[in-house]
């Protein structure tokens, strides 16, 4: 319920502030599934979209983790609908995208992008402008949904919940812990192709079960 865009708690409770990269469009502040919430889009059809820096210098992620947000998808085109997305100079990259089949896609990856898993729930929206054109397709769904996803360093196994329903997958390959990267260089939260509003954005040092999950996705802003 920040005032300000690109806020956040660390798990000592510290706030720390992001700031949008370069001359992108800055993020907004609207309602939410609970609250304030966190607008991010791009100005004009085929513009780089907001990416907020994150201010870390160290890899702060931890081996295994759980990230898991509240969206809500207003417009989007025909490229692939990035929802979220941590870069790193080193180590893995991990985030969510939203597949022309209208399903979430989770993937944490080094070179191999093959390490990701698909949810088996469709989304009610039409993620890709069927036209074949650059122009937003405005598709005004009113519904927010819930994402979370878990990796698993011991294991391999990668978990997506997509409004409830679970999907896995156990992936090979993997080294090291995933990492924001560092300050300026792709350490960043991206959110890409179209207007989403995204709130109750949680990253968690570990695995969490289907119960957690279930709690986060019907008690946005509650602590689980």
């Amino acid at each position: 319920d920040e005032e300000q865009p690109g806020t956040y708690a660390d798990s000592s409770g510290n706030g720390n502030t992001m700031t949008a990269a370069g001359n992108l469009p800055a993020p907004a502040v609207v309602t939410g599934a609970q609250g304030n919430a966190v607008e991010i889009r791009r100005t004009e059809p085929g513009q780089q979209v907001t990416s907020l820096n994150v201010p870390a210098a160290n890899s702060i992620m931890p081996a295994s983790f759980t990230a898991s947000y509240h969206f809500n998808t207003k417009a989007n085109d025909n490229l692939k609908l990035s929802q979220i997305r941590f870069d790193g100079s080193g180590g893995l990259t991990w985030g969510f995208e939203i597949l022309a089949n209208r399903r979430m896609n989770f993937f944490v990856f080094d070179s191999d992008s093959a390490n990701d898993v698909q949810s088996v729930a469709q989304l009610p929206f039409e993620a890709f402008d069927t036209s074949g054109g650059t122009a937003d397709n405005l598709d005004n769904d009113p519904a927010w949904h819930h994402v979370a996803a878990s990796y698993d360093h011991l294991t391999g196994k990668l978990t997506l919940w997509l409004d409830g329903v679970k999907s896995e997958k156990t992936v090979t390959g993997l080294i090291g812990a995933p990492r924001y990267g560092t300050a300026g260089i792709n350490g960043a939260l991206r959110s890409g192709t179209g207007l989403t509003i995204y709130d109750d954005l949680r990253i968690y040092a570990s695995t969490l079960s289907d119960a957690d999950v279930a709690f986060l996705r019907q008690n946005p802003g509650l602590p689980l």
